[in-house]
């Protein structure tokens, strides 16, 4: 049986690229801008008022999905060290009894 040196068909360094990625894309997300929304010259104030709505719902929305990409590229990373920390330290007890 063979198994990836990360555990789960990655490989560290993918995991620590992926992580990076989702932590950047947070970013790039957190900042659309949304202000012309509100801004638009409009014939009807249904109009503006449907502008302005869909401007404070993007702005919710792509906070959240920031968030949720910043969160999970944090717990990704973290996923990563631990995974290496983990076996790293296998390593070490399999190579210590061998040692003795």
């Amino acid at each position: 049986m063979t198994s990836s040196p990360a555990g789960f068909g990655l490989r560290p360094d993918q995991i620590a690229r992926t992580a990076a990625t989702w932590r950047a894309q947070s970013d790039v997300i957190r900042s659309i801008d949304v202000a012309a929304l509100e801004h638009v010259p409009c014939p009807s104030s249904r109009v503006a008022s449907a502008l302005r709505a869909a401007a404070a719902a993007t702005r919710t929305t792509t906070a959240a999905v920031a968030d949720r990409l910043e969160s999970m590229g944090v717990l990704l990373h973290r996923l990563g060290v631990d995974a290496d920390l983990d076996d790293r330290s296998a390593a070490e007890a399999f190579t210590d009894g061998v040692r003795r």
